[in-house]
């Protein structure tokens, strides 16, 4: 490893990646310095089953014009996210299909939930990305959750359970640990509720043939010896126009760096000078989602030929001691078809209860569930393979961290400010699709552009 550079970038997740190589592309000294032996982050293919899946991020939308770029540069091949046919709803252990995004529901809560979707959009708008404290009514939105929202709201209990799982999906976390200010921004960020929840036209439609994770990669190999893996980054000394970077493999100066890291991962590392408390709190605030990704294998497709979109929704029975495993499901078969595969994620706090059971009692919990909602074949799966993000090290979680409340008011302005010559990113840090690879080369390209205007 080089003993120093122009700029140091710490974390090669998709915003690490990105700003090395726009660093690099206007001719810095640049190194990336990556904790783990593989890079991409909270993006991850593996072959399953023959074929490549992804462990961690893999959906992009048309308005996700960063990610889409970067599939046509590197040659990848996008297609739609299969969601034609009957889709399942599971509330209060009842069964009803529907072919629609919105569920078939009484008059009463059809009402009810079209008003929730409008009194979000109208709460939304009002959320300036870049300052999102300066909300008109900012305080009271962030002393609230956003389960005392869905109450003001005024919902009743069967919005509420499809709002809650809403919830519980996007973030891997409970209405109650999420402030409702945070919410507003993040939905604002990401173009509305439905856009976060729906395939068609929303953040779910489409995948990339050989998987998201590949293109972590193929920016990597364009850093070649300027990114080191491997190597966890424990402390960080600067004094005027010097960086110390100590890692596990010795001791590294520049000029900047740039910390492209979850913010859990940001505020473990020992700083001197000290980071600001103001920052440090901040850092120490956020909560990363519970979200694990849950693979279930078949010979066939056979809910397509059943009819069903191989999509299934479940909401909580309220007071249940043992809630269903998964929370939503989607079809998640390869592009040729050759590798029929159903995806579940296990979620917010289903997924903390079935994380600590046996694997044994989960599969068959899983296998029983998918039973339940598209028939007997679902019983004889070839393979079920679970990722866990909870169990990585240098994520802790998945999909993102979220603000609890009363964190954005207090700490909030802080998020994206240097501290010295140390700039920050990340997708939490992103004001477009904060939350998503797209809103990580977001975050990337903004820090890559603030230490370009000091060299």
């Amino acid at each position: 490893m080089t003993d120093c550079a122009d700029v140091v970038v710490v974390g090669a997740g998709l915003a690490g990646l990105i700003a090395a190589r726009m660093l690099r592309d206007k001719g810095v000294d640049v190194i990336a310095l990556e904790a783990r032996d593989r890079v991409g982050g909270r993006t991850r293919v593996e072959t399953l089953q023959g074929a490549p899946f992804d462990l961690g991020g893999q959906w992009i939308s048309s308005r996700h014009h960063r990610m889409r770029d970067l599939c046509e540069e590197f040659g990848l091949q996008t297609f739609p996210t299969f969601h034609t046919g009957k889709k399942v709803l599971d509330l209060d252990g009842q069964l009803s299909t529907h072919r629609h995004t919105i569920p078939s529901l009484p008059l009463w809560s059809l009402w009810t939930l079209t008003r929730t979707l409008a009194k979000s959009e109208r709460l939304r708008r009002k959320v300036p990305l870049d300052a999102p404290w300066e909300t008109p009514d900012a305080a009271r939105l962030d002393r609230m959750s956003v389960a005392d929202l869905s109450r003001d709201f005024g919902m009743n209990r069967t919005v509420q359970a499809l709002f809650d799982v809403a919830v519980r999906t996007v973030f891997g976390a409970e209405p109650s640990e999420i402030s409702a200010l945070y919410f507003a921004f993040y939905l604002n960020a990401s173009g509305g509720l439905r856009r976060l929840i729906e395939i068609k036209d929303g953040a779910q439609e489409r995948r990339i043939a050989s998987g998201a994770g590949e293109i972590g990669k193929r920016l990597a190999a364009e850093l070649g010896s300027s990114l080191v893996t491997g190597t966890p980054v424990r402390r960080i000394a600067h004094r005027d126009s010097n960086i110390l970077v100590e890692t596990s493999q010795g001791t590294m100066s520049a000029r900047l760096a740039i910390l492209a890291l979850p913010p859990k991962q940001a505020a473990a590392i020992e700083y001197d000078p000290r980071l600001s408390p103001g920052k440090q709190s901040l850092l120490d605030g956020f909560r990363m989602g519970t979200t694990a990704k849950v693979f279930v294998f078949y010979r066939d497709v056979f809910w397509r030929d059943a009819g069903f979109a191989g999509e299934a929704t479940c909401a909580i029975t309220p007071g249940s001691s043992a809630p269903q495993p998964l929370t939503w499901v989607v079809d998640n078969t390869t592009l040729d078809g050759k590798v029929p595969c159903l995806l579940g994620f296990r979620v917010g706090a289903p997924g903390r209860h079935w994380r600590a059971r046996p694997e044994a009692e989960r599969h068959a919990a899983i296998t029983a569930q998918l039973v339940r909602y598209f028939g007997p074949k679902a019983g004889s799966p070839v393979a079920i393979v679970e990722h866990d993000w909870a169990d990585e090290e240098w994520a802790a979680g998945c999909p993102v961290a979220g603000m609890p409340p009363g964190l954005m008011t207090t700490h909030g302005h802080l998020l994206r400010d240097a501290v010295g010559p140390l700039h920050f990113a990340g997708t939490e840090t992103a004001e477009d699709f904060c939350g998503y690879m797209e809103g990580a080369l977001e975050s990337g390209e903004r820090a890559a552009s603030e230490v370009l205007a000091i060299l």
